[in-house]
This record gives structure tokens, sequence and C-alpha cells, in this order.
């Protein structure tokens, strides 16, 4: 299932129902008004929030 959205925190949340549900999970950080300088924060934030869904027994991937 592919996540997007511009939420970090809101992504995780999604991906970690996915992911708990079974599904193989592509989390997809979708950010529309970010400055260049927003944006490295932004993706390394999704990025751990990403590892913390990671794979599970359930799951068999998140990317």
């Amino acid at each position: 299932m592919r996540i997007t959205g511009g939420d970090p925190g809101r992504l995780a949340l999604a991906a970690r129902h996915a992911a708990d549900a079974g599904l193989e999970v592509w989390f997809s950080p979708f950010p529309c008004e970010l400055s260049a300088e927003e944006l490295l924060p932004y993706f390394a934030t999704c990025a751990d929030h990403a590892q913390e869904v990671g794979p599970t027994s359930s799951s068999p991937a998140v990317s």
C-alpha cells in the first residue's frame, strides 16, 4: 500500500496500521509547500518514521 501525504506523523500512523494488517507499505512523503532549506530535515524526519514502522513479522516490507 502506498501511503502518501505531507505530515510525517500521520504518514507513520497510517503506515503502521497498514503494516499491522499485513500489507507491504510504501512510505511516500509528499511535501507541497516547503522551501529548499526545509526539505532535508523534513525527509530526515520521514526516514526516521519509516524506519520505526520498518518490516515486522506481519509485514514483509516497508519501502
